[in-house]
């Protein structure tokens, strides 16, 4: 079988060039979600804000080990009903706790810490929930923590810069001229 080379190397070259440009969307998206999750928590008080039904938390304590750790990343997405052993994230004063569901009362949970001895205190009211645990992404809490810090939000910053203009950037040679071979 017989391959042209230069087709060959020009397609990959594409392709390179194409997953770059998804991944910089995607980057980019990721910050625009992470900006209006910090600026809806600064604006309304609420510790976990949804964006389309979906939000996400980083796990401050062991009560649900060993399935979700400290540090873990959950992600939580509304459904119209929940069911006993369905993990939840609610609203508990000005924070938001992630509990499994050990019973249903009415129109309220009565839940529990995997790693607690005891059910919680008071039973949680529907309107309290802001969704099912669908996700759990481990350890990851920690980046997203530093992220939240100056130093963090000042990288995202610069990386969404760099992000947005690269595009626009045309690479030349030390004469001047135009380089045909983008650096990957």
């Amino acid at each position: 079988m017989i391959f042209d080379k230069e087709a060959l190397g020009a397609g990959v070259s594409h392709l390179l060039k194409a997953g770059k440009i998804m991944l910089s969307i995607l980057l980019l998206l990721l910050i625009a979600a992470n900006v209006y999750v910090i600026g809806a928590r600064m604006i309304t008080g609420d510790p976990l804000p949804t964006m389309l039904g979906w939000s996400w938390a980083v796990i401050g304590s062991g009560s649900m080990e060993p399935e979700i750790k400290v540090y873990d990343m959950v992600v939580v997405h509304e459904q119209d009903d929940y069911e006993v052993g369905d993990v939840i994230a609610f609203h508990s004063g000005d924070i938001s706790i992630t509990h499994r569901i050990i019973d249903i009362d009415g129109d309220s949970f009565i839940t529990k810490g995997d790693s607690n001895q005891m059910h919680d205190r008071s039973p949680v009211p529907y309107l309290d929930v802001i969704g099912e645990v669908v996700l759990v992404i481990p350890k990851i809490g920690l980046l997203v923590e530093y992220l939240k810090t100056p130093v963090g939000i000042a990288c995202m910053a610069i990386i969404g810069i760099i992000l947005a203009i690269k595009p626009f950037v045309v690479y030349t040679d030390s004469m001047g001229g135009k380089n045909e071979h983008e650096n990957i």
